[in-house]
């Protein structure tokens, strides 16, 4: 298990959370679930999905996000992040494809 600094070579981590909300007169939920690796002092793995119900008291209203990426850590100076992965919607019942790269500087 890693701490919070992520300072150790090897570790793992993983972190969730679900959010119940009124909006108006909607009822909304949502959360997310994530598991990172860090293999050594440069490179992570992450796995995560995402889900939205946009409505609960209707059924269909789900969106759900499937990921998978890694993370290149250059010092603690720049971080380059890239994951691919799929969105299903229930309403209209779709799959899409979703790939993601951000690079963070200076953190």
């Amino acid at each position: 298990r890693c701490l919070s600094d992520w300072s150790s070579d090897v570790c793992s981590s993983d972190l969730s959370e679900q959010i119940w909300a009124r909006d108006g007169k909607l009822d909304r939920s949502g959360g997310y679930a994530l598991g990172g690796w860090r293999f050594d002092k440069q490179w992570e793995g992450m796995t995560r999905v995402e889900w939205l119900f946009s409505n609960t008291a209707k059924p269909n209203t789900g969106s759900f996000i499937y990921e998978a990426g890694v993370n290149y850590y250059y010092g603690m100076q720049a971080k380059v992040q890239a994951n691919v992965g799929a969105r299903s919607d229930q309403s209209p019942p779709r799959t899409t494809g979703v790939f993601l790269t951000q690079l963070q500087l200076n953190f």
